[in-house]
């Protein structure tokens, strides 16, 4: 006898197959960033992306499968109206789905685009949070996991410097579970 949980999952799984669909679609045909990049000069924007970036966040958290049209929409706000570390943040998202999705691929050119932002607001909050969830998420799915180390380390200074504590844990995760796939010993990881 199904559980109540499983008979709903059961009655969305047409809906949810369609949007990834969907979903895989737009990551094929989406492209890279434009050149020269323009930068987000409106305030009011930015604040908004920020907090969609929040959004994104916790819907992760939660598990909340509409995640995928927040970061688009995010991303068509940049190419809009100029770039900020929040939308390299939105293309971190997608990286995580692409990967989720087995699509390594469109992951892996994502996690490009999010790490050229990264590069171009080096000390915002957001791409802080973005080289965490690319050093913890994507990275170790895409090559070797000996570079990711040191990466991380910086992430938990950089968050621990921003005060952005929930990250901090999240770099010092990522470090441990890391270090235990590579095979370092616990007691060196300190």
């Amino acid at each position: 006898e199904p559980t109540a949980w499983q008979q709903r999952a059961f009655q969305w799984r047409p809906t949810f197959e369609l949007m990834r669909a969907r979903l895989r679609l737009w990551r094929r045909l989406h492209g890279n960033l434009p050149t020269p990049l323009r930068l987000l000069d409106d305030v009011r924007r930015h604040q908004i992306l920020r907090l969609q970036g929040y959004l994104l966040h916790t819907g992760y958290h939660m598990s909340s499968l509409d995640l995928a049209p927040l970061a688009q929409d995010m991303i068509r706000t940049g190419e809009r109206h100029g770039f900020c570390a929040e939308i390299g943040f939105a293309y971190v998202s997608m990286a995580v789905t692409a990967i989720a999705d087995d699509d390594p691929d469109s992951a892996r050119r994502f996690a490009d685009l999010a790490r050229l932002l990264a590069d171009r607001f080096p000390d915002e909050p957001f791409t802080v949070r973005s080289r965490t969830l690319l050093a913890g998420l994507i990275e170790p799915w895409l090559g070797p996991i000996d570079p990711l180390l040191n990466g991380l380390a910086r992430q938990y200074r950089s968050s621990w410097e921003h005060k952005d504590f929930e990250f901090t844990a999240a770099a010092s995760l990522f470090y441990a579970w890391n270090g235990l796939i590579r095979g370092v010993e616990l007691g060196a990881l300190g």
